[in-house]
């Protein structure tokens, strides 16, 4: 009864949804013969219904199969869509282009377009706020959802999507013309001048026949053995990537993969992985390290839309069924607008990507730059442990850490160009691999409860605290792994949407 009684409340919620949205889209017709501009915005708002429309019948139909988690996080969304579409309601009810002339009629023009663009972010901030549930919903193993999906095929674009995303996200084989064709040949790369990224490990170059800008990932293969996985894996991750939505995943569009010409061993060679620059932006990108070391300090509104940012595409790489296992300040990339908006900073550094329930190389290195990223149980030639979402997840609250201090863990010496340690950390310039990983990853968490709650507040301290212990047994939230057992993978997902990308959500500066 509980079950049945959870699914009403959800599709009662849809239903308001699907009450209130074909109300604001026809009220914002009535303005669209305005001008120019005007149309232009009613046709977004109408466009972005239309596959929000679609996306909410689909839940509403399939809602009896989702987990009791999982059906939580969406009805707390849809509630919040819920509210954004009163209120849109009540902006376009109180605008009335038509009346009268001559300066209340510029006015009103003025307002009408101001509203129309919150309608329009409203709208598009919901949509990010809801991707990350809705990837994990398409990873159940639900023959219903696939059902659902005929069902509705109507053969338009929104819906081909629809399909698409359930195929990547589910794992299931793709077929025919549907297959991304995204393995490229060597040739690719001829003649292309490749310029490094300060302090990142990605580079960019611009394609001579298009004009393009890519950026380029180098992944490395350590055996003939590895070497088949590894190519295995970046096709299956970059058909991923290659359909995705960088301004809503944070993670570039993939062009696809090529051999690198760079031969690393005997008869080995390693795989550049190939993505899209955003549109309009300008060259050369930065890196977070590169930001966190400038002179110039984000403020706390900028801080916060970056850790969303940045939490959101770790949330899209486990949807789409993968590990990254490479988080940290130099996989951070970011691009400044021609327009003069704010950099916008996408997850890149997919050195050794890995499917979350593929085959796992039991292999590491001993820089302590790199580990002060991994988790002690990570750390070393010969980790203890298989890597798992949660190791991603304690990268992350060291990055959440650095970006809420605004302060780099790590500084390159200006002559060598060798890392070492912030004084901050408290680990020995001189020696920093003496320090236990226990004792860094214990600094680590001094730091966030002594500095965080006065810079930025005891919800993003508690955030950061909890990705920074989610291994750890007494986390309530995420220490019993046995919670995470589940055939879709789709469990930790829930819990990090939960606890991190709502809370970070929550946030309000």
């Amino acid at each position: 009864m509980e079950v049945a009684g959870t699914s009403l409340a959800i599709v009662a919620t849809i239903d308001l949804c699907l009450k209130y949205g074909p109300q604001v889209v026809a009220l914002c017709r009535t303005y669209r013969d305005a001008d120019v501009q005007f149309a232009e915005r009613v046709l977004q708002v109408r466009s972005t219904w239309k596959k929000t429309s679609l996306q909410l019948v689909f839940v509403r139909n399939i809602a009896q199969e989702l987990d009791p988690d999982l059906r939580e996080i969406q009805e707390e969304t849809l509630s919040i869509l819920v509210g954004r579409l009163r209120l849109a309601l009540t902006r376009l009810e109180g605008l009335n282009v038509g009346e009268n002339g001559g300066t209340r009629r510029k006015l009103k023009f003025a307002v009408g377009k101001s509203g129309l663009d919150n309608i329009i972010q409203d709208l598009s901030d919901w949509q990010a706020r809801f991707d990350p549930s809705w990837l994990l919903l398409l990873r159940l193993g639900s023959p219903i959802i696939d059902v659902e999906l005929r069902k509705n095929d109507l053969g338009s674009e929104e819906t081909s999507s629809l399909t698409l995303f359930r195929t990547l996200a589910a794992n299931k084989p793709m077929e025919g013309n549907e297959r991304p064709h995204v393995s490229l040949p060597p040739s690719g790369l001829a003649g292309v001048q490749m310029q490094k990224i300060p302090r990142s490990t990605a580079r960019f170059f611009q394609q001579p026949e298009t004009g393009k800008w890519l950026i380029a990932d180098n992944v490395l293969c350590y055996s003939k053995q590895h070497q088949q996985l590894v190519r295995k894996n970046i096709r299956t991750l970059a058909q991923k990537l290659s359909c995705g939505d960088p301004d809503r995943s944070g993670l570039l569009r993939c062009r696809g993969f090529t051999p690198s010409s760079e031969q690393i061993l005997a008869g080995l060679s390693s795989f550049e992985l190939l993505f899209y620059a955003p549109q309009q932006s300008i060259m050369p990108p930065k890196s977070l390290r590169a930001s966190l070391q400038a002179p110039s300090r984000h403020n706390l509104t900028q801080r916060i839309a970056l850790a969303r940012q940045f939490a959101r595409a770790v949330s899209y790489v486990h949807a789409l069924g993968f590990v990254h296992k490479n988080v940290r300040p130099e996989t951070i990339v970011g691009f400044s607008q021609t327009d003069g908006t704010a950099r916008r900073f996408f997850l890149v550094g997919f050195e050794q990507p890995r499917l979350a329930d593929g085959q796992t190389m039991i292999r590491g290195d001993n820089e302590w730059h790199r580990n002060l990223y991994r988790h002690p149980t990570r750390q070393g030639l010969r980790p203890e442990e298989t890597f798992v979402m949660q190791h991603d997840m304690y990268s992350l609250g060291v990055c959440l850490l650095e970006i809420g201090l605004w302060q780099s863990s790590v500084v390159y010496d200006g002559d060598s160009g060798i890392p070492m340690p912030n004084l901050s950390l408290g680990v020995s310039s001189n020696n920093p691999d003496k320090d236990s990983p226990l004792a860094v990853k214990a600094r680590l968490v001094q730091l966030a409860e002594d500095r965080l709650p006065g810079l930025m507040g005891e919800v993003y301290s508690d955030i950061v605290l909890k990705c920074l212990t989610c291994l750890d047994e007494d986390n309530a939230d995420f220490g019993d792994e046995s919670e995470f057992v589940d055939e879709d993978g789709v469990l930790v997902g829930v819990r990090y949407i939960e606890k991190v990308l709502m809370k970070l959500d929550e946030i309000v500066v």
